[in-house]
């Protein structure tokens, strides 16, 4: 595996998937309100709840065993064996929880929300599967195709006259577009699995579940409780401010999944000084964009939100500024995932999202009914600030911890240098149009590369990944 080419290439579909993510949320909110779009984000919700909940970590334990060297013809099968039980149950729940789901999302959609759960969790798993076979790459393209049909194919339903049921119904249409194309990749060679096969899969799994519902938890909970206490329109708006945010971490995610395996593999390997090595090699990465993104959040989010979304969505500033400082923890903490499953201490992750859980769900509770929209994302940044500081703590008596702080405080800077120059272009020249938004953002980005440029480690690993990229290239040509 290509380490910089396969970054770049998860990096890139990535800004084109979350390009076209919120365009087509932006469109939808235009089109049906905060209410409207809040409506499909309860039913996103659910769908992630369920298929995550409802894994079992199995996707996890996939990309491990495989990843390991295990046969995908083995692994895969076994995995499909215990997602097909665990589906058969939830649609029981389903069936007899219909009328009050209906209820909640504010349209009848149960079979269709039993048909994104399974597709969701097959997805996942033909995902993991190409993930573990060092297939990273062929896995860049499906975010972006999956946000594509959804857009395209909301705008036709819509245009049929089905209203808030239009970008619920595309999102279908990409989910069966996706396991179409991951099938086709994967090709998996079907084969009837051993009790021992699934017990493997099932094995690292059980711990690897807590981490799949944390994940889950730290997306989803507020939006299902915001839906709960406050309604969809509240939901609209603390949703489409977490996409935002969530879209610093669009390099971040493509660190990860490259990271993972190769983290996963020295472990196999009793190669621990590679492990700590990787953890080294790829914290600056993960923080690249997070951290200017932060800074520009404090002194244009309020404008972005309002510009882009609408009026109503400017309010979202101060949840912007809140759910930037938790996305700073996140960078770090995917990093140090690959780690406990690479010593096979996955008990360690378990655990720590364990207690995230709890105190998400209990401060979601207490400060939801009190602060509203900003009680859920103070309750989702000090949960994760909770996971994060066990999971390192943790972490650090097993592996060693060497943390590039050169490195990251010379990005500190940049961002610095950054928000000082848009702050002193805001005040000369208000932010008040699309044009001006994109320019200051702009502006941003080449001042904070700019100034990074300037550090000889931060210049010299960026040429040498461009080099790498592109020899590659030529070499495929």
């Amino acid at each position: 595996m290509n380490v910089p080419r396969t970054i770049s290439k998860l990096f890139g579909w990535s800004v084109i998937a979350n390009i076209v993510s919120l365009a087509g949320i932006t469109y939808f909110a235009g089109q049906l309100g905060s209410a409207g779009i809040g409506s499909f984000f309860l039913f996103q919700s659910l769908i992630q709840l369920a298929a995550l909940a409802g894994g079992f970590g199995i996707n996890i334990g996939v990309e491990k065993e495989i990843g390991r060297g295990r046969p995908v013809h083995i692994v895969f099968p076994a995995a499909l064996v215990i997602v097909a039980g665990i589906l058969v149950v939830m649609g029981v729940v389903l069936f007899f929880t219909a009328p009050y789901l209906d209820s909640y999302l504010g349209v009848s959609v149960v079979p269709v929300l039993f048909l994104g759960i399974v597709l969701r969790q097959l997805f996942a798993v033909l995902q993991s599967a190409l993930r573990g076979a060092q297939l990273v790459e062929e896995t860049a393209v499906f975010s972006a195709l999956r946000k594509i049909v959804w857009i395209v194919g909301g705008i036709g339903f819509l245009e049929g006259g089905y209203s808030v049921r239009a970008p619920i119904y595309s999102s279908i249409l990409g989910l069966l577009c996706v396991v179409g194309i991951a099938v086709y990749r994967l090709r998996p060679r079907m084969q009837r699995p051993e009790l021992a096969d699934v017990r493997s899969v099932a094995s690292v799994a059980k711990w690897a579940w807590i981490s799949s519902v944390g994940g889950a938890v730290y997306n989803w909970m507020d939006v299902t409780l915001l839906g709960v206490f406050l309604g969809p329109a509240a939901v609209g708006v603390y949703e489409v401010v977490w996409r935002v945010a969530s879209a610093t971490l669009l390099f971040t995610q493509a660190v990860r999944r490259t990271a993972f395996p190769r983290i996963v593999r020295a472990g196999g390997n009793a190669d621990f000084a590679s492990v700590e090595a990787l953890i080294t090699r790829f914290m600056t990465p993960s923080l690249y964009f997070v951290l200017p993104g932060f800074v520009g959040t404090l002194v244009v989010g309020r404008e972005l939100l309002g510009i882009v979304f609408g009026p109503e969505f400017a309010a979202g500033g101060l949840i912007l500024v809140i759910l930037m400082v938790e996305k700073i923890q996140r960078a770090v903490s995917v990093v140090l995932i690959g780690p406990v499953y690479a010593i096979d201490r996955e008990d360690i992750d378990a655990k720590s999202t364990a207690a995230g859980i709890v105190s998400n769900l209990i401060l979601n509770l207490a400060l939801i009914p009190v602060f509203g929209i900003v009680g859920a994302a103070v309750a989702t940044m000090l949960s994760e600030t909770l996971n994060f500081g066990i999971h390192a703590w943790c972490l650090r008596k097993y592996v060693s911890l060497r943390i590039p702080w050169r490195e990251i405080g010379s990005c500190l800077g940049a961002a610095g240098i950054m928000g000082i120059v848009i702050w002193g272009v805001k005040l000369m020249y208000p932010v008040e149009t699309i044009v001006s938004l994109t320019a200051v953002i702009g502006l941003a980005i080449v001042t904070y590369v700019s100034v990074t440029a300037f550090d000889p480690v931060l210049r010299s690993k960026g040429r040498s990944s461009i080099a790498s990229v592109l020899n590659t290239e030529q070499d495929a040509q």
